[in-house]
């Protein structure tokens, strides 16, 4: 933040996200969709602290790898998400409430290129043009995978997370039970809890325009 003076931002400050997530959650009157898209100790923490939140959320997270890995390998992968916390992704899953997740298996495929990512670079939004900067700095400053800012974006992993939430015809969604393990694998296991997990497209290019389309206009 250099040297920004918190005291100025114009907006709430929480000292306590995980309170106030708690709050919003069991203060609501209708049930809360959590969007989940990084490792979860918040989510874990939350749960910890009051455990009546999962009667009253569903969760929608960016996490694991059912069938497949990284860059559509058929083997699955730890996912990062899961691999970070492992206890924290246990947690979340086997809370109680509702929980989808766009894995690897479809979530770690999407890359947009040709047309559609050049209305990416077209587009004059500021929103759209500080993402663009932004991932022309961080393609020059990985070392882990390749990135051609003027040609593809970076893999989007966590999009179909959100889209899930009220487009979900887009992949094949179906009940899975799955345990996490300890080194990070979310793998098949019966009795375990049952998770929704888009395992396959049914419509990628839909979703493709679809994000696009969001993101420009």
């Amino acid at each position: 933040m250099g040297d920004y003076d918190l005291a100025r931002y114009p907006g709430v400050v929480y000292q306590d996200g995980v309170s106030a997530l708690i709050d919003l959650i069991m203060k609501s009157p209708e049930k809360v969709t959590l969007i989940v898209l990084g490792p979860a100790p918040n989510i874990r923490e939350a749960l910890k602290r009051q455990p009546a939140i999962a009667g009253r959320a569903r969760v929608f997270a960016m996490s694991g790898s059912v069938d497949r890995g990284y860059d559509g390998n058929p083997k699955p992968s730890a996912e990062y998400n899961v691999k970070e916390d492992p206890p924290a992704t246990r947690a979340m899953y086997e809370a109680g409430w509702q929980v989808t997740i766009a894995p690897l298996d479809t979530a770690g495929t999407i890359q947009l290129e040709g047309s559609l990512y050049q209305q990416i670079l077209a587009c004059r939004k500021p929103v759209i043009r500080a993402l663009v900067e932004n991932y022309q700095v961080w393609a020059k400053n990985i070392n882990w995978t390749r990135a051609d800012p003027d040609r593809q974006s970076s893999t989007l992993f966590d999009p179909l997370a959100v889209a899930l939430v009220g487009w979900p015809g887009y992949c094949v969604v179906e009940p899975v039970p799955l345990e996490v393990t300890d080194d990070g694998f979310t793998r098949r296991k019966p009795g375990a809890r049952q998770i929704h997990a888009a395992l396959q497209w049914k419509d990628r290019r839909g979703f493709e325009n679809w994000l696009v389309t969001k993101l420009t206009r």
